[in-house]
């Protein structure tokens, strides 16, 4: 029985270091995975190495000390000239995206150093979910997690290589300009995006699970299924405690990444208005117009950039509304079930159990909001489109006036 469990163990540490692995690490290089983490592993005590591991640390504190310093100093060489001929509205539009950009790099150094017991207790936590999974004859599928995260790796790498290609292009400088713009826009949305990406990879983690228990509750009646749990009652049970435990663990994921969501909604907000506007500027003097080779890359970094800042309010809201459709799977199989025990005349405490607890929290739903402020499901998308919409209005009446006056 020992060695079974040990086995269990061994396997599913196996499956969560493959889909989980290689997004921490490149969160490592960028300063948002402390170094001497070992996602993966259990905490050993460390004698001989403890003072190699206080090396470390201070190595990674430095090394994310000088990423703000970078992003900071770019931000002050780099604001006065980006925003010099436009008006008020635009000035101050590209201050609070500066700021946003600086507090999001800030709040991701700052919470590399968490990212130990936080990582340390998420594991613990999956360790236990995938055990009662498997005594209920279901598994994790991290192999499909493991496929997305690998593919939105290789989505930033092209993107982000593309957009530096085409920025260079369109603001060819051999001073030290591109530079700055470099590590000014570039380096923070790679930042922001990596954090993105593990906020994502557990909330689709979490989607895995759930779906695990839907698939359990689907085939309770079968009789071909036979479940390691002896008593249906426990069986019942078990998927309960485990249900729970994952609206706990959705309640954890988005407590850590909350100020980053409120951030990034916030930054990206205004980067849309910002890009749409200047796609108005760009396209809005006339078709008699010549086009020069760097306006039009400019005009495609823009696109490229729009692009980029909506993918991101899909990468907040989409892995989180697939929980939520797995978790909300439940009721009406726990439904489905209960209306076969009364159509047969017989009753189940520990299916009323469960349907209560579902009934429960559904009408909490704290998981949802980040920090309380921003409710996390697609209705988000068309608050920000309305918003969007507004503002691009306002912007161009104050500019048409700013023109007006200038005359």
């Amino acid at each position: 029985m020992a060695f079974a469990t040990a086995a269990i163990q061994s396997f599913l540490q196996l499956n969560v270091k493959r889909s989980l692995y290689r997004l921490l690490t490149v969160g490592q290089v960028f300063g948002l995975v402390a170094w001497d983490l070992q996602p993966l592993e259990p905490d050993r005590p460390t004698t001989k190495l403890h003072w190699f591991r206080k090396l470390i640390r201070a190595t990674n504190q430095g090394y994310c000390f000088m990423i703000i310093v970078a992003i900071g100093t770019a931000t002050v060489l780099h604001h006065s000239s980006n925003t010099a001929n436009a008006f008020f509205a635009i000035r101050t539009l590209y201050l609070t995206e500066n700021v946003i950009v600086n507090v999001i790099v800030l709040f991701a150094m700052l919470e590399c150093q968490q990212s130990r017991p936080f990582y340390a207790s998420i594991l613990k936590e999956l360790f236990e979910l995938g055990k009662n999974l498997h005594d209920c004859d279901a598994s994790i599928n991290f192999p499909h997690v493991e496929a997305i995260t690998d593919r939105l790796l290789v989505c930033a790498v092209l993107y982000f290589s593309t957009s530096s290609l085409v920025d260079w292009w369109a603001d060819y400088d051999p001073s030290c300009t591109f530079l700055c713009h470099s590590v000014l826009y570039i380096l923070p949305n790679v930042i922001n995006v990596l954090a993105l990406y593990q906020y994502a990879a557990l909330q689709l983690i979490v989607a895995a699970c759930y779906r695990s228990v839907n698939s359990v509750l689907a085939r309770y009646h079968d009789h071909q299924a036979r479940p390691k749990v002896r008593d249906c009652a426990e069986l019942v049970e078990t998927l309960r405690r485990t249900h729970l435990k994952l609206g706990d663990l959705t309640g954890r994921v988005v407590g850590r990444f909350g100020p980053l969501i409120v951030c990034t909604v916030l930054s990206s907000f205004v980067v849309l208005n910002l890009e749409l506007f200047n796609v108005y500027k760009a396209t809005g003097r006339g078709s008699k117009r010549v086009w020069s080779a760097s306006e039009g890359f400019r005009l495609v970094h823009t696109l490229l950039w729009i692009g980029l800042h909506g993918a991101k309010i899909l990468l907040i809201l989409y892995p989180g509304h697939r929980a939520r459709v797995e978790c909300e799977r439940t009721g009406p199989t726990l439904y489905e079930i209960a209306s076969r025990y009364e159509a047969a005349g017989r009753s189940n405490s520990a299916l009323m159990k469960f349907a209560g607890q579902l009934l429960l929290l559904h009408g909490k739903r704290h998981h949802c909001k980040a920090c309380g402020l921003i409710t996390l499901d697609l209705t988000l998308i068309s608050k920000i489109v309305a918003g969007l919409t507004t503002y691009l209005m306002i912007l161009i009446q104050f500019d048409s006036a700013f023109t007006q006056g200038s005359r």
